[in-house]
């Protein structure tokens, strides 16, 4: 079976490394970064990288593919902000459920969803530098309380 790339690249500035320009090894440094990134397949993974520019540090970040490089406090306030929306998810379940056995119509449960959503809207801070603002416009009719996806 052959090596991974990042392992092959790795060996080539071991082997080239005094006969190449300093510039060649940084690129081939970046690169065994992206092939490590990529080889890391469709789960989520990230890893502690000390930035070649200025000495700070950073997180490489891959899932599914997308590559992001990212600071410290950017990875504390999106995993901040995971917790929080995996807890308000299973909240959604939980209310869905109950208000289901109350006999209460989709519409209304979804009505009701979307008032506790606003209600958390309004304490929520932004995740990472680059956070969208929410829609101006949102409405209860916009709102999926059964999943992201129309039914």
């Amino acid at each position: 079976m052959s090596r991974k790339h990042s392992a092959r690249l790795m060996d080539l500035i071991g082997k080239l490394g005094a006969a190449l320009e300093e510039e060649d090894v940084v690129l081939l440094t970046e690169a065994v970064q992206t092939a490590l990134r990529l080889e890391s397949g469709e789960g989520f993974s990230a890893r502690s990288v000390v930035s070649m520019r200025d000495g700070s540090p950073k997180l490489d970040c891959a899932w599914m593919g997308m590559l992001a490089q990212i600071t410290p406090d950017q990875a504390r306030s999106m995993a901040l902000g995971l917790l929080e929306e995996a807890a308000a998810a299973e909240s959604d379940a939980a209310m869905v459920k109950f208000f289901r056995g109350t006999g209460l119509t989709d519409e209304r449960i979804g009505q009701v969803i979307f008032t506790v959503r606003e209600i958390r809207s309004q304490r929520a801070q932004v995740v990472g530098d680059k956070q969208e603002p929410a829609a101006k416009d949102a409405s209860f009719e916009n709102v999926a309380p059964f999943g992201s996806k129309p039914s």
